[in-house]
């Protein structure tokens, strides 16, 4: 009975490390959810206040394993959708992966040092910065362009010459002074 047992355990153990190993060989559907941050009103005011048409404020997440992960003060997960953010304004599919989850979360959790509050910047480590790098980690690919080109969307605009200012000047003294410049 003892050797029955054994020879019953090692055959469960093996059904179960090939279930396990043939789910990891399993594709997994790869989206990036876009949020419009300002809900239309840079595609409206963008030109008045900025100089040139800007279409969006992007704020997004990866969508993989039935979660959405994002950057928001860390990195964070939740049901697809269900995040402050709201509803995604577009869907884009990047793929798939065969990465396993568990790898994932492991590569997530070795960029918490990257990606925190202390960290963040407007600019230059946001959320899509974090999108990007999860998207090119799960597919190869990258995040829509429109949303990496952001940043050098907007500092081509004459608003980085307004901040600096802004503080000695006041804001809307700063804004006057660049627009007479221009």
């Amino acid at each position: 009975t003892l050797t029955h047992t054994h020879t019953h355990t090692h055959t469960l153990s093996l059904s179960v490390f090939l279930s396990i190993s043939s789910l990891s060989c399993l594709t997994m559907k790869v989206q990036v959810y876009l949020y419009d941050l300002s809900q239309g009103m840079m595609a409206s005011l963008s030109p008045a206040l900025l100089g040139r048409q800007l279409d969006a404020i992007w704020h997004t997440s990866v969508v993989a394993f039935g979660n959405e992960y994002f950057f928001g003060g860390g990195i964070q997960k939740a049901a697809p959708g269900a995040t402050a953010a709201g509803r995604p304004v577009e869907v884009v599919d990047l793929g798939e992966t065969e990465i396993p989850q568990w790898m994932f979360e492991q590569y997530l959790h070795g960029l918490q040092d990257r990606f925190n509050a202390q960290t963040y910047h407007l600019l230059r480590n946001n959320c899509n910065h974090f999108s990007q790098e999860a998207a090119s980690f799960l597919t190869g690919n990258s995040i829509p362009e429109k949303v990496r080109n952001l940043p050098n969307e907007f500092l081509s605009t004459y608003v980085p010459l307004v901040l600096p200012l802004e503080s000695v000047l006041g804001l809307s003294e700063a804004f006057d002074l660049v627009c007479r410049l221009l």
